[in-house]
């Protein structure tokens, strides 16, 4: 079995996880997030699963962060940048910003705590991302806060 490899962010609490490919002669199969596996990313809890599609490369998504969500993103196909600005009052690394390029050819979940601004920007055109939550989106309570995308520059 393979062990995960986990790069810690310079944002306190953000990760990124090397997503394990298992191949054999029909193809491959990858675990994206589990609970309890030692060869996938693991969450506590599971709430929904997201799959965002954007045509056009440059395009931004995101700009918000979320008091009650954790999430992981992976991109499924294509490439994208994410950026990430901690703005957790009592955090060490409170107002820092720090990015990421992920991509489906070196498949990696980034793991986004709670209280953690984040956006991305597709590289390239197609580019599709699966986001999975801790939580379920509660619409009578919107958990989202957004930002200008210049904030992260």
């Amino acid at each position: 079995m393979n062990d995960v490899k986990i790069e810690n962010g310079l944002i306190n609490g953000v990760q990124l996880i090397s997503v394990n490919g298992y191949d054999d002669q029909t193809g491959s199969l990858s675990v994206l997030i589990s609970q309890g596996r030692e060869d996938a990313p693991d969450a506590e809890k599971i709430g929904e699963i997201y799959l965002v599609s954007v045509n056009e490369a440059k395009s931004v998504r995101g700009k918000h962060k979320h008091v009650l969500l954790d999430e992981f993103f992976i991109i499924i196909d294509g490439s994208a940048e994410f950026f990430l600005i901690d703005d957790r009052e009592n955090s060490l690394t409170k107002d820092k910003k720090e990015s990421f390029i992920l991509n489906s050819k070196d498949m990696k979940a980034l793991f986004v705590p709670c209280g953690v601004y984040h956006a991305f920007v597709t590289l390239e055109d197609n580019t599709r991302c699966s986001a999975i939550s801790n939580n379920s989106y509660d619409r009578n309570k919107p958990d989202t806060y957004p930002i200008p995308f210049s904030s992260f520059k």
